[in-house]
């Protein structure tokens, strides 16, 4: 596959979520496909989320997904950054 493969899903571990997934590259439709078919659920923020508690099984079944729809998987070793954004937030005066 190519340096910059069309489609990618990045997984980061959530706090709120256990695991979200963003699907980017210049064909990130497939990797919502992917990701839908799969049974991630769509959240308000365009991100994806497992579809429960149980990541191995979630993770085990969006692999030959995605490599069937041409989108890269890779996990980030960073936390979510919504859930640092929400912390952040929370901090801030007023509502």
């Amino acid at each position: 596959m190519s340096p910059n493969p069309p489609a990618e899903i990045r997984l980061a571990y959530s706090r709120a979520a256990s695991l979200v997934a963003i699907a980017h590259g210049e064909q990130y439709r497939w990797a919502h496909t992917a990701l839908e078919q799969a049974g991630f659920t769509k959240r308000d923020d365009g991100s994806y989320s497992t579809p429960g508690p149980d990541v191995r099984a979630a993770t085990a079944k969006l692999l030959p997904l995605a490599h069937r729809h041409h989108a890269t998987v890779d996990v980030s070793p960073r936390p979510f950054l919504g859930d640092i954004a929400d912390r952040i937030a929370a901090q801030l005066p007023g509502t």
